[in-house]
């Protein structure tokens, strides 16, 4: 049975060789993409009450 290692945190690793740009360029991505999978879920669950399933509310404006 394979045994998984929780220890690590969740935060994306940077490996320490890169320069501080290429640091900050690869959290701008892991972000970007956190970004992208947050807005993709709203949009999801606009579309799920717009088609008449769950609960019918007032459209929020964010």
């Amino acid at each position: 049975m394979a045994t998984v290692d929780l220890s690590a945190s969740s935060a994306p690793t940077i490996p320490p060789d890169l320069s501080l740009l290429e640091q900050q360029a690869h959290l701008l991505r892991a972000q970007a993409f956190a970004d992208i999978l947050h807005q993709a879920g709203r949009s999801l669950r606009t579309l799920w009450h717009l088609s008449g399933h769950g609960q019918k509310h007032e459209p929020q404006v964010h």
